[in-house]
């Protein structure tokens, strides 16, 4: 997921996610919280940093649909 863009439309007022470090500005000035995590789950919004954390990422996606 790219938040370059999305920041204009604030898709993540009061939410805590996390992403690949160089966009942590781009999630707090949108009106998020950033966490330096491998996955972070805020109510039915799952997100992670890299393909590196797939498997924790679909972990707790999959937690999420069940």
């Amino acid at each position: 997921m790219s938040v370059f863009a999305p920041t204009l439309l604030a898709p993540f007022r009061g939410r805590t996610v996390t992403t690949v470090a160089k966009c942590q500005l781009d999630v707090e000035f949108s009106g998020g919280t950033f966490v330096n995590d491998r996955c972070v789950r805020d109510g039915n919004l799952v997100s992670g940093r890299t393909w590196h954390d797939n498997p924790y990422f679909m972990r707790e996606f999959m937690k999420m649909l069940a």
